[in-house]
């Protein structure tokens, strides 16, 4: 992969959304977003984050597939994701 064009330094958080009265889980985190966004116009991008050591869950790891944000600064700690209840 060719380097990043972009590199957004923030990562993903395990999110809940409550709209009336129903709970949804979804993955947020304005950094990752970005990540997503900037690859979606065609960007090649990279990101720099601290996430938990292990696997990564599914709806964060199918944003690092081949074409996809670079992994390459994914920084692997001690501790739980993020999480917003909004």
């Amino acid at each position: 992969m060719k380097s990043p064009q972009l590199v957004v330094v923030g990562g993903p958080s395990m999110d809940t959304l409550i709209v009336d009265g129903q709970e949804r889980s979804v993955v947020g985190g304005a950094g990752f977003i970005t990540a997503i966004a900037g690859c979606i116009t065609g960007c090649r991008v990279g990101i720099v984050s601290r996430v938990p050591r292990g696997k990564l869950p599914t709806q964060v790891a199918q944003a690092f597939v081949s074409g996809g944000v670079h992994s390459g600064g994914l920084i692997p700690c001690d501790g739980e994701w993020p999480s917003f209840c909004i």
